[in-house]
């Protein structure tokens, strides 16, 4: 009897997108931020590290999040702005979620900005928000703004730190 040894790697391609899109729909649950994910994509150039010193343990290193920022919409639908992140240094306390994150596990998260955060376009309706159904709109006050969206995270990122070494005092 022989024995065949595998030589190639596995691929992990479609377990992470399957991991990433549970995030983010639990994600749109908590946030009552709603849109659809036919055309889910990474946008260029846009990651970026989030480093958040700390207030308690100052001789601790800081905390990193690694961040991409992403864009989804139907073919009907403007497109919204969303995060993909993860943790790489630290914790933090994603309130949301009722989750605490860790460079040790359960370190992936999702955020979406909210319209005073960046997704100036969604439209509340029923108690959640949804963008417009207007993939082309010829208003630029009404489309998403990436660079509040980046402000926005920092400063959310920022408060889950300090959430979280509220919660070790």
């Amino acid at each position: 009897m022989k024995l065949q040894y595998l030589h190639e790697e596995f691929d992990y391609t479609e377990l992470a997108k399957r991991k990433w899109s549970e995030l983010l729909s639990d994600t749109m649950d908590k946030t009552k931020i709603h849109f659809d994910t036919e055309n889910n994509g990474e946008m260029t150039k846009t990651e970026r590290v989030i480093t958040i010193d700390r207030e308690k343990n100052e001789d601790m290193d800081p905390v990193k999040f690694r961040c991409q920022m992403w864009s989804a919409g139907g073919d009907w639908q403007q497109m919204s702005y969303y995060f993909r992140c993860q943790i790489t240094n630290g914790f933090a306390y994603y309130p949301e979620m009722d989750e605490e994150l860790s460079q040790y596990g359960n370190s992936m998260f999702c955020m979406i900005p909210p319209k005073d955060g960046g997704n100036e376009h969604l439209i509340a309706k029923d108690g959640k928000f949804f963008p417009p159904d207007d993939p082309y709109p010829n208003d630029p006050e009404t489309e998403p703004n990436e660079s509040k969206c980046w402000e926005w995270l920092k400063g959310r990122l920022d408060e889950m730190v300090r959430d979280w070494e509220k919660g070790i005092e």
